[in-house]
């Protein structure tokens, strides 16, 4: 066997050919700087959309279907944050935060909608 070098801390140790840390813990420091470099950006898109969820949710249990676009953005809510997009039936495009949806309505007015109701109605299942 020959003697190599840690990725990490330079500590010289004796190995498998295609072992490249000392330990475990040099492993998982290199994984997880590696890592947090790779997926920061993904992070921060997925704590726009969760806080644009919560928003939703937040006016949705208070058994409100429509909301000031105003009091969204008021609230955080971020129009370029969603992840899906549909058409209803009238043409008109509803985004979706996971399960919550919203589409524009009249006066800067937000429609708040459920996906699975919503997937029923696009169906047929509900008037």
């Amino acid at each position: 066997m020959k003697s190599k070098k840690c990725l990490v801390c330079d500590k010289v140790f004796v190995g498998r050919a295609d072992k490249k840390y000392c330990s475990d813990q040099c492993r998982n420091v290199y994984n997880n700087k590696l890592n947090s470099t790779l997926y920061k950006e993904i992070r921060k898109t997925n704590r726009r959309l969760r806080t644009n969820r919560e928003i939703l949710s937040k006016y949705f249990r208070l058994g409100m279907d429509s909301v000031s676009l105003f009091s969204l953005i008021s609230d955080g809510f971020v129009l370029t944050y969603f992840t899906n997009l549909y058409k209803d039936s009238e043409g008109s495009e509803v985004y979706f935060c996971y399960d919550l949806g919203y589409k524009f309505a009249e006066n800067e007015t937000i429609i708040i909608l459920d996906k699975k109701v919503f997937e029923k109605q696009l169906v047929g299942e509900l008037p």
